[in-house]
């Protein structure tokens, strides 16, 4: 009697190609089976007198493999009830995995359905808060089972064929399962159309709607509204939110003192990193604001009462104390009052350099030594306050005959009486030397201790700050209308720091930040008692000095105070938020004062409500005596005219490099002369060629 070969072997095919004449290493090769095997259904086919085939025995029903049928028949289980493990499967389905090991069971389902243990147990704890949507497992019948067991065993007459009525049934009832899933499917595509013609607001709104609908919950869900066409790698997301929050230590102001859980930290760093992104991607996407939303302010806070709805009513408190930290820290990083101030359009034309900020270790001191060191120090004028520019002093008193480009000087004495600096004129040495030729100045520069200084070009990096304040009374002639709108259009904030030195440390060696959850301020609660208010943190710089950051109204109040007054006050904050009444007072305090010095007047640029790219531009284009001149009289530099990376040290670096480059193209284009060896002239050359 013939032994019994398992379902994988087919020992009616190996006989055939065996009588064919194909050798033990082909048959095995052709039929995908090993060649041991081959091997042995022929010893049998010859121990039975080459006239019995080595039949195929039934499987056992408990094969040590999971067929692909079976494994379609876990992944029903599981549409059905996402909870189950590998060993409940096994055991609910005992004819078709049976006989595989548990990890085998999970290795299929983590490979081919991508099915992975962290989703079961995200799933799980979702279950345990009372927010899942899954439904019981449902039994399955015998006949399904038996369906799937017989496919996958092939008998010696070939491939099985489906002739029971109940198999036929089971069939049928696979085709609709599978005709469910698709149209699931396509439902599922139809709504992802639906949402792409939407705005990221609506998009979001449009999801938490149609998962309601559902039945299901809103809980987790605001993170899969991400805009597929500006993806951000997992890595890059988790390194942001790490970056935030590690070791911070985060506070109510309440009576409670509690530390919040690290995991609703991330998960609210998370959802307001890409409530920010799709504001910027205002800037370049097709799609449009909500109606009557036009700052950063009410966009971010419209998406975060959408998010706060998913959860009861004790946990949005806390969680909107962190949005407000988060906002306000905004308006430190943007230079503003509040994110209301800030247009929404246009948040996302500036630019991030890649690599993150850097502290210079000896100041900015350290960047301006290597600049000035050729620079003769009786050239750099320190207290020498500019009180106007006259940049067409060139046109004053010139003759109709003259040019009016700047070439003479009618009426200027040429000594140096009224601090013209010899540096000042022209590079030239092939100027007349007749009185109607002498050396003509384009632009006067007239200093508050009465100085004057004449000049070709002059290169104006005032900050903005000081042309919202004397912009208008700055400059003879005045300014254009249009660069006055976009000087006044753009912000120019406040934001200011605090430094508190102590004698020793008294915080947590693993602590480095602490986060302060105020409620949002009420605008209308006078300045004097809520400026502290805007403090949204104290960074650990070392063991004994803290670094705390103000923006906005409350920065310009807290410039009035002492540095004494501001230390109390400091201190009584942190006693309040550490819920520690012996936390030493600061030996000594002191502060930032950007909006009070005159030649700031504020921090940095910002691009308001109903401003551009644009206002940067005008603010940046330069100013010609003449409009033949081949060269401006005054150029304009600094963060604020830099389109992409104002606000930064790096933006006015480049933008006064810009306005020297065009001062150094020539007039003119050199002269180019041709030198070639035994030529007399240039048409001889050109004729030997």
């Amino acid at each position: 009697m013939s032994t019994g070969y398992t379902s994988f072997e087919n020992p009616v095919r190996v006989v055939q190609l065996h009588s064919e004449g194909y050798k033990t290493g082909k048959i095995s090769k052709k039929i995908g089976v090993n060649q041991r095997t081959v091997q042995r259904i022929l010893k049998k086919y010859h121990d039975n007198g080459d006239q019995e085939v080595p039949r195929a025995s039934t499987s056992s029903g408990r094969p040590r493999i999971i067929s692909n049928r079976g494994l379609r028949v876990l992944g029903r289980d599981i549409e059905v009830n996402p909870t189950l493990t590998a060993r409940e499967l096994k055991v609910a389905n005992p004819d078709i995995v049976a006989g595989a090991s548990v990890t085998t069971i999970q290795r299929r389902l983590s490979k081919d359905l991508k099915y992975s243990k962290l989703e079961r147990d995200r799933v799980r704890r979702a279950a345990s808060k009372g927010v899942s949507s899954t439904r019981p497992i449902e039994p399955l019948s015998d006949s399904i089972l038996s369906v799937h067991h017989d496919i996958d065993s092939p008998s010696v007459s070939g491939p099985s064929q489906v002739t029971n009525p109940s198999d036929l049934a089971s069939e049928i009832a696979d085709l609709k399962a599978t005709l469910q899933r698709m149209q699931s499917k396509m439902a599922a595509l139809e709504g992802r159309e639906a949402e792409r013609s939407l705005c990221p607001v609506r998009a979001l709104k449009f999801y938490l709607d149609k998962k309601k609908q559902m039945g299901g919950s809103t809980q987790g869900l605001w993170c899969s509204v991400k805009d597929p066409a500006r993806p951000m790698s997992k890595n890059a997301l988790a390194f942001f939110v790490r970056s935030v929050i590690t070791d911070a230590h985060k506070i109510c102001p309440d009576d409670s003192f509690k530390l919040l859980r690290v995991r609703a930290h991330e998960e609210i760093y998370d959802a307001y990193f890409w409530f920010f992104r799709r504001c910027e991607e205002y800037f370049l996407c097709k799609y449009l604001p909500p109606d009557g939303v036009e700052s950063v302010g009410e966009h971010i806070r419209l998406e975060i009462s959408i998010y706060l709805e998913q959860f009861p009513e004790h946990e949005r408190h806390i969680r909107n104390l962190i949005f407000n930290y988060l906002l306000n820290r905004e308006t430190c990083i943007s230079g503003c009052n509040n994110m209301d101030e800030i247009d929404l359009m246009e948040i996302g034309s500036y630019t991030e350099l890649p690599g993150g900020n850097i502290v210079l270790p000896g100041g900015y001191s350290s960047i301006l030594g290597p600049l000035t060191k050729d620079i003769p120090e009786s050239q750099l004028l320190k207290g020498h306050a500019v009180e106007c520019v006259r940049w067409r002093v060139g046109l004053e008193g010139t003759s109709t005959v003259d040019s009016g480009l700047g070439q003479d000087l009618l009426n200027k004495p040429e000594d140096n009486s009224d601090g013209l600096l010899g540096e000042c004129k022209s590079g030239s040495t092939s100027l007349a030397t007749s009185p109607s030729r002498r050396w003509r100045p384009k632009v006067e520069v007239v200093c508050q201790n009465g100085k004057k200084f004449y000049a070709d070009h002059v290169i104006c990096t005032v900050p903005l700050g000081v042309l919202k304040e004397n912009g208008k009374t700055m400059f003879d002639p005045p300014l254009p209308e249009y660069k006055m709108d976009s000087i006044n259009r753009l912000c120019f904030g406040v934001v200011n720091k605090i430094y508190l030195e102590y004698e020793r440390p008294f915080l947590n060696p693993n602590l480095t930040e602490v986060l302060l959850l105020w409620d949002p301020i009420d605008p209308k609660e006078p300045v004097s008692e809520r400026w502290f208010k805007k403090i949204y943190s104290f960074t650990k710089v070392s063991e004994t000095l803290l670094l705390g950051w103000i923006s906005g109204d409350e920065a310009k109040y807290m410039e009035t105070l002492p540095f004494d007054q501001v230390s109390e006050k400091c201190t009584e904050v942190l006693r309040q938020f550490l819920n520690d009444p012996f936390i030493p007072k600061p030996k000594r305090c002191i502060n930032t004062t950007w909006w009070s010095q005159p030649f700031t007047k504020g921090s940095y640029t910002a691009v308001g409500v109903g401003a551009s790219q644009v206002d940067i531009t005008n603010i940046s284009h330069p100013l010609y005596m003449h409009p033949t001149s081949s060269k401006p009289a005054v150029l304009f530099a600094g963060e604020h005219c830099h389109p992409s990376f104002y606000s930064t040290v790096h933006g006015a670096y480049l933008s006064g490099r810009e306005a020297a480059q065009i001062l150094c193209v020539p007039d003119t284009p050199p002269e180019v002369v041709l030198d070639v060896e035994g030529t007399a002239d240039l048409s001889s050359w050109v004729q030997g060629y």
